[in-house]
């Protein structure tokens, strides 16, 4: 039996993990998640057991009594770097250690095997680096059972600023759509924390005032993905030039499609990902395809749903051939 320990020892990034427990427990291997499941209310782990079955979760403080016990340790967040213990940072343990890197400046020397959730992190050809986009194949179901007759999108997660400019997501995009359709029946919703909701609807005051658009904050990962049994398209709003394009993956791309929802999308993000088949593109401004989105018929918008489940099966072989290479490689 193959044993694999998946650790993360912060507050975040269980969104990463489904990706790894598909993989090892349908190749009948074995794996224990080391989280402080009690410490983060949105945690993914919850939904991943009513995807994945009974998951063995450990507190981190015991990781150290059981470490000897493993073939193989995942680190889900390469920005853990001050909480891992000595022992995974030593050469005697390099090639049972992969760290996931979520962005290129958490590289440090003793990290040897690489996997970058996103081909937009630049790391030096030295390292041993495979790539893994963070999707699995199991989710078969017409998620927005609710949304057959509605046309509603989601905008999900914070907005990064920086001297009150965004650095991620264009809000604009948004503004765009509100002002050039303010008759047409749809409803935006946001998903973010209350005190990021308030950072951009000062700025966006016509977020606030428009019967289009309402936030959801502070929801559990199981309330976040039932509420989205009510969305039609997931929209990654990335700012051209943002740090989606250089620096960082969109955490809307892999939930988007682990639920079957198609994303709208622009062309360039598309193309780095190879998503088109799996979204609606748009090169400039989302008004550019919206009477398209509004009118779209039940077969064209089930056929894009197909489009997504095939490509997570491509996605989940190419996932596991890179994983088992990094794990099999001195």
């Amino acid at each position: 039996m193959i044993n694999f320990a998946l650790i993360q020892l912060s507050s975040k990034h269980t969104e990463i993990m489904g990706t790894f427990i598909e993989i090892i427990k349908y190749n009948h291997w074995n794996v224990v998640i080391y989280y402080d499941i009690n410490a983060d209310n949105y945690t993914f782990l919850h939904y991943y057991q009513q995807l994945f079955g009974t998951l063995d979760i450990r507190h981190p403080s015991l990781l150290m009594n059981d470490y000897k016990n493993y073939n193989y340790y995942i680190f889900s967040s390469s920005g853990d770097d001050k909480r891992i213990e000595p022992i995974f940072k030593t050469p005697e343990y390099s090639n049972k250690t992969i760290f996931v890197m979520h962005q290129a400046h958490h590289l440090q020397p003793y990290m040897k095997k690489m996997l970058k959730v996103s081909k937009v992190i630049n790391l030096p050809l030295s390292i041993n680096t495979q790539n893994i986009l963070p999707v699995y194949k199991s989710y078969y179901s017409y998620h927005n059972k609710k949304a057959k007759n509605r046309i509603t999108f989601a905008i999900i997660g914070a907005i990064r600023f920086d001297n009150s400019i965004s650095k991620d997501k264009d809000i604009r995009l948004i503004v765009d759509i509100l002002e050039k359709y303010p008759d047409q029946n749809y409803k935006i919703y946001f998903f973010m924390r209350n005190q990021d909701w308030k950072v951009i609807t000062k700025k966006y005051s016509i977020l606030l005032s428009n019967e289009h658009v309402r936030n959801y904050p502070g929801l559990t990962t199981i309330d976040l993905i039932n509420k989205l049994r009510e969305i039609k398209y997931i929209l990654p709003l990335a700012k051209k030039s943002g740090l989606f394009y250089w620096q960082r993956l969109t955490g809307s791309i892999p939930l988007a499609i682990n639920l079957n929802i198609p994303l709208v999308i622009d062309s360039e993000l598309a193309k780095i990902y190879s998503i088109h088949d799996c979204s609606f593109i748009y090169n400039t401004s989302i008004t550019e395809i919206f009477e398209q989105l509004m009118n779209i018929n039940n077969e064209e918008y089930i056929n894009k749903m197909i489009s997504i489940m095939k490509y997570k099966k491509r996605i989940y072989k190419r996932n596991k051939h890179n994983l088992l290479q990094l794990c099999l490689s001195n």
